[in-house]
């Protein structure tokens, strides 16, 4: 199983515009809410917010990673936006952000909802990927990018 099995072009966003954190996950939430596995859009945005109330999600390098194990899913669930401009996100690093995936994964899938937390840090902690995934023209070329770097990591 690969989190581009997961990631469909009507959950990726580029240039999405927000001045604020709130906004980021609104929208965001907003937007993965659409996915058919998504079954109580109320619980997931509690579960996501809890959890970024418990840690922020910033990961640093201008990467965010928002997500939440829950009950309002029924199978993993994946949205990536770009940011028309980076905003602060409260990243470990202080460094604002501009690269945000938001993962929702159901409870009972824990190992696999650590494994997309790993395969999505692995992918963004490389400079030349955060360049290639912020300066991306479209939603093919995020694909292409996201689905070239899986054929070099481990399938879980």
């Amino acid at each position: 199983m690969r989190l581009t099995d997961f990631i469909t072009p009507e959950f990726i966003s580029l240039g999405l515009d927000v001045r604020s954190k709130n906004d980021l996950l609104e929208k965001m939430l907003t937007l993965i809410s659409s996915n058919q596995s998504v079954t109580d859009k109320t619980k997931l945005r509690f579960d996501v917010l809890k959890r970024e109330k418990d840690a922020p999600t910033g990961i640093g390098n201008g990467v965010a990673l928002p997500h939440a194990k829950t009950k309002a899913v029924t199978a993993p669930v994946v949205a990536l936006s770009i940011l028309s401009k980076p905003i602060d996100y409260g990243s470990s690093d202080n460094e604002p952000v501009k690269i945000v995936f938001l993962l929702a994964v159901p409870e009972n899938l824990a190992i696999l909802h650590l494994k997309f937390l790993s395969q999505i840090a692995k992918t963004v902690q490389q400079p030349e990927m955060r360049l290639r995934l912020s300066s991306a023209q479209s939603i093919e070329d995020i694909l292409f990018i996201l689905t070239e770097k899986e054929k070099v990591l481990p399938e879980f």
